[in-house]
Order: C-alpha cells, then structure tokens, then sequence
C-alpha cells in the first residue's frame, strides 16, 4: 500500500521532508524497517508537494512488533507499524497537533507495507513543538542580554604570551592614573608585559597639563609621553587663532609630543551640541589653521578621533550591533552630523594640512571596512592609524584584518585605550601573536588571532612609533 501524507496547514513558504518506509514483518515477533528520504523542495500555495528526484542514504533497523501503537506516532503509522490496515481516507495527527489526510493507498496491507510520512522541519509555533525543559527555557529567557556571557564548550589549541615580542610602544591611553602610588603600579604592569612607553592622550592645557607633567614624565622619563590639547575658551573672538597657537607652544615647552585626543563626534571641539552647527568649532574651521600649521612646525602628531563606530548612528534597539555599555556614544537621534558628514570633514582637514602628521584613533572608526579605509590611507600619505579600542573589529575579520595589516604595517600603530590592566595587555598579545580561536573579547563576540609574522609585529608594535612620533627632549 502507497500513502501520501499532505499537511493541509502548510503555508507556501515551508519545506517539509518526506520519508519513505518500507515495513516488513517477519512473522517472528521482529518487524524490518528500511526508510529512504525524501525532500520536499517547495509547497505551492495549492499546498502540493512538489518532491525531488533524489533519495537519500537508506538506513535500516530491525526490532520487536509492538503489542500496542508506539507512542508519539501518527495513527497511520503505528498501524503500519502493527502490520493493520488503515480505512480508507484516514486522517493522522502529526506530533505537533497538525493534521494529515491520506490522500490514496492501492494494495491491502500484508506483510510488506509501503506509507510517506510527512515530517515537519519548522514549527509555526514554538510551543506547539514538544514541551521538553520549559523551566530552563523560562529561566535562560529571563537573563538580560547585558548580562549574557556564555562560557564556551570549545577545546582547542590556547597560547597566552605572556609580554609582547617586542618592547611595545603604546600610542593611546589616557590618564589612567592620577597619584604617584597608581602610576607607580601601571609602570610596573608595563615592565610585566612588554610596554616600553605609554603616549597619554591628556587633551588638558594650562594648569591641568603642568600638574600632569609633574606626575607622569619627571618621575619617569621615556616611559610615558604627554600630549596636549586646544584651547577652547572664546573661539569666536578675533584673536582666538592666535591664543590656541601660544598655549599649544607653551605646553610643547613644558613637554607636551603631540596633541590629542581631539575628539569630534559631531559635537564639534567645544562640545556644544546645544549650538547652531554652524556655530560648532570643527576641525576644518578655518580658526584652526594656525594651530595645524604649528603641530606640523613643531613636529607634533595629532591624535584626531573623528566620528565613532558607525553603529552609534543607528537605533539602540534590537538590531543594536554593539552591546549596552557601548550605547553611552550612541549619536541616533541628536543633533549631529551624519556618520558620513563627520568622515568628509576628516578628510578636508587633512587634505588642508598636508605638512601635519595625523594618527587617527580606533582605525578611523573604520575598521569595520578596510577596503574603504584603504583607499582613505592610499589619498592621504600624511594619515596613521591606530588600532586602539578595535580588537573587537580585528578579531572578527581576522583574515581580512591581517591582510590589512601586513599592507600598511608601515601606517599602523599600536594603542589600546582600554585601561591598566595586565589582563587588557595580555589579550591584545593573543590577538596580534598567536593562531588562537574564539578567544573572549571586551564586547560579547569572539575574536580569533591574526598570528601576524615578526616584520610587522615589530613595525606596529613600536618601529612606526619610533619613526612618526616626536621623541625629543624636553626642559
């Protein structure tokens, strides 16, 4: 006999499969079943199958006839099974509640019974599927996605350097530390992991920067770098260009090696987001060309972050890219330029200033698209990057990062901007160095090794530092 199941509650878009099983009952107590499978390619609206050609690897089993219907089987198959008949006509309901109708058989039922079961391979439902574990479904479901932090079941090869390969120059890091006891523990954690020099990004000016020299640089010197930042006070009064320019030399006299972060996000320099846009001091204002002009006469780089993760332009919401402690630099919704709007005025500034070497932080905000930021890199031969904060775009890309990498190793730095931690050192060493898989990163992905050869560890870890940053003396 030849039955063929249709499940009359299929929408058109669902693919079943179709199993065809031949029972044969030995008539020993043991009952023979051999099934080949079937594909259902596609159900047309009519809610006809329309099945593939091809049949699958057969398997096969033998076992004890049942004395009553197996449970969790469609009537139609327990009776095949049972070596019975079917009426005519006969109606199965499938596990998850829906059901099927016979639509023909031929030959009585013996010994030997040919039926088509429709297995479902999607439920419409989820809770029309069998219930199983519900109290670990409900408890799993009730973790805020913040909270989520699975623990991985992956065994696989692991290598943790425990300092860099070579004596690394860290080009992005903030005042992490303010009393000489907490400085003194961060140079110790740097000795500990391979951290020649640490660039701190103070953006302070007056007294903020004179009491940061005192703290960082007189009591350790070549062990940190101080970079300065613009002043902002009364940008609109004619002589403005002409004061930014004197507090920047004053601080380069008193030890500033660069200048930066200098951060616009849209805002602008002044942070004023409450102002008209074109009232907001931006790096391409024409106020500022002195002060560029200057950074390139003295030889200071400039640490510029422009922009930010381009997801900070989109709704923090299910779609969400970045996890929730990363939503405090969401733009969506303010009063901002777009994404794209902040990396044109980028590019105008450093199209003005080519005598200026700039170091743009975080890739450009770039990272998740190298190909772009390669042609931004290839137009502009007085642009850096740094990597700074962005181990979360490398190790997801890690074969289209490397390549970047290995391409422009003479253009990238290293920094990290991520804290003191020895562990935070530890895990950027794993990234760069080792062929590591699934690694915890500081958001909620994984991230996989570079395992970048020695030539270009050597040049982003600390020979394009040596070479691009100002490493004079100061007073």
């Amino acid at each position: 006999m030849s039955t063929l199941f249709v499940n009359n509650n299929l929408s058109a878009t669902y693919a079943v499969r179709l199993s065809l099983t031949r029972v044969s009952d030995f008539g020993n107590g043991t009952v023979r079943h051999d099934a080949w499978l079937y594909e259902v390619e596609e159900v047309a609206a009519s809610h006809t199958p329309l099945i593939m050609s091809r049949k699958i690897r057969p398997t096969s089993c033998v076992y004890n006839r049942p004395s009553a219907p197996m449970r969790g089987l469609p009537p139609i198959v327990s009776a095949a099974i049972a070596g019975q008949r079917p009426a005519p006509r006969q109606s199965a309901t499938l596990s998850d509640g829906s059901r099927n109708q016979v639509l023909s058989y031929n030959a009585p039922m013996a010994r030997i019974t040919y039926f088509f079961v429709a297995l479902l391979s999607i439920s419409v439902n989820a809770q029309a599927q069998r219930a199983g574990n519900t109290d670990a479904v409900k408890t799993m479901g009730a973790i805020p996605i913040k909270d989520w932090s699975p623990d991985s079941s992956l065994i696989v090869p692991e290598h943790h350097p425990a300092k860099a390969r070579y004596p690394a120059v860290d080009v992005h890091a903030h005042v992490y530390a303010k009393t000489p006891a907490e400085i003194a523990d961060w140079v110790r954690t740097m000795d500990e992991t391979g951290v020649q020099t640490t660039i701190i990004l103070s953006g302070a000016t007056g007294a903020e920067f004179d009491n940061l020299v005192d703290l960082y640089l007189k009591p350790y010197p070549g062990r940190f770098q101080l970079y300065c930042g613009l002043d902002t006070r009364n940008v609109d009064a004619p002589d403005y260009p002409q004061r930014a320019v004197a507090e920047l030399v004053r601080c380069y006299r008193k030890g500033a090696r660069g200048v930066g972060e200098m951060s616009d996000k849209g805002s602008g320099y002044t942070r004023g987001a409450q102002l008209p846009r074109d009232k907001r001091l931006h790096p391409d204002d024409a106020r500022l060309n002195l002060f560029w002009k200057k950074c390139a006469e003295l030889k200071l780089p400039v640490n510029i972050h422009m922009a930010d993760h381009p997801s900070a332009w989109q709704p923090p919401d299910n779609h969400q890219e970045r996890s929730p402690g990363y939503q405090q630099y969401n733009q969506y919704g303010k009063d901002v330029p777009s994404y794209k709007e902040v990396l044109a005025i980028r590019d105008r500034l450093i199209d003005s200033q080519p005598k200026t070497t700039f170091i743009a932080c975080h890739f450009s905000n770039q990272g998740n698209d190298l190909a772009t930021l390669s042609t931004v890199l290839d137009r502009f031969p007085n642009l850096n990057v740094d990597m700074s904060a962005r181990s979360y775009e490398l190790g997801r890309e890690p074969r289209t990062a490397a390549k970047f990498l290995l391409r422009y190793q003479d253009r990238v730095l290293f920094g990290t901007d991520m804290g003191r931690d020895k562990q935070m050192y530890l895990a950027w060493w794993r990234l760069l160095e080792t062929p590591d898989e699934y690694m915890p990163g500081p958001s909620w992905w994984r991230l996989y090794g570079l395992e970048l050869p020695d030539t270009a560890l050597e040049k982003i870890y600390r020979t394009n530092a040596l070479k691009l940053l100002n490493w004079s003396a100061y007073e």
